[in-house]
């Protein structure tokens, strides 16, 4: 059963960022299968943002691609303003991408992307701020799905979906499904995976699968410095970031969906 996430009543988000009035306890073994959404969400949070969520926030890397049989390195960038904007450029010889959302739009490479796209356009990079989206928002559910054993990790596995009431059968909720890994003893964020479609009906979905192998703390804040990621599960790039810069005054001219 889906349980709305606006459960979550701890949390206030104002002009993009929120303060917590009570910090969550570490689950006992006893108490994880009883957890609800919005407790694990609560959990996630005040795990990656300990004080708050920066207004922005920009990260450099590089990207060593291996994939098809070819091998490359490409540099990526990615930034994101509060819960709802983020970009995601990567450069390489033979790569070239960048995908931008804003408030439930997005662009692939300068061309506006449908709306089945744009349900899962915004990056994964950011956790703490898909999270905190996610409770932000009356319109967030969920649903538990157990602890399950990942690379010999006894991790909690939920999903999370984005529900639109003001558009009458529209479709998309299906569209906007996120499964998240968590480690119930720290609250690490360790996995998230989604399907990305370019349009509904029998369009293929591409599935990424991002693994969050270390953390790095910036005034508060934990961002995934490296990441493997899949792509239909095969093992598509390792990500390794290099710059983490918070506050730097991202306007949304930064995040124009043409």
């Amino acid at each position: 059963m889906k349980v709305p996430i606006s459960a979550v009543a701890v949390l206030y988000l104002h002009f993009f960022t929120f303060t917590l009035s009570a910090q969550v306890s570490t689950p006992s073994s006893s108490t994880i299968q009883g957890l609800t959404v919005g407790q694990v969400l609560n959990l996630a949070i005040t795990t990656l943002a300990s004080n708050s969520l920066p207004n922005d926030i920009q990260i450099q890397g590089s990207m060593q691609i291996t994939s098809g049989g070819r091998s490359e390195t490409a540099a990526i960038t990615a930034a994101a303003l509060g819960v709802s904007q983020s970009y995601e450029a990567i450069s390489g010889p033979n790569t070239q991408s960048k995908v931008v959302y804003t408030h439930g739009a997005a662009s692939l490479n300068g061309v506006t992307a449908s709306v089945e796209f744009a349900s899962s356009a915004q990056s994964g990079l950011f956790p703490a701020q898909l999270l905190c989206g996610l409770a932000s928002t009356p319109n967030g559910s969920g649903t538990i799905i157990g602890i399950e054993n990942v690379n010999g990790a006894s991790l909690l596995h939920f999903q999370t979906f984005q529900n639109f009431p003001d558009v009458p059968n529209n479709g998309l909720a299906p569209f906007t499904q996120r499964d998240w890994w968590i480690d119930p003893s720290t609250g690490l964020v360790k996995r998230l995976a989604f399907d990305r479609r370019s349009a509904g009906g029998a369009t293929p979905a591409v599935h990424y699968e991002y693994t969050y192998l270390s953390y790095q703390s910036q005034n508060g804040l934990l961002t995934p410095t490296k990441i493997s990621l899949t792509v239909n599960g095969t093992q598509y790039a390792t990500i390794l970031i290099t710059s983490i810069q918070v506050n730097t005054g991202l306007t949304s001219a930064s995040f124009q969906v043409q």
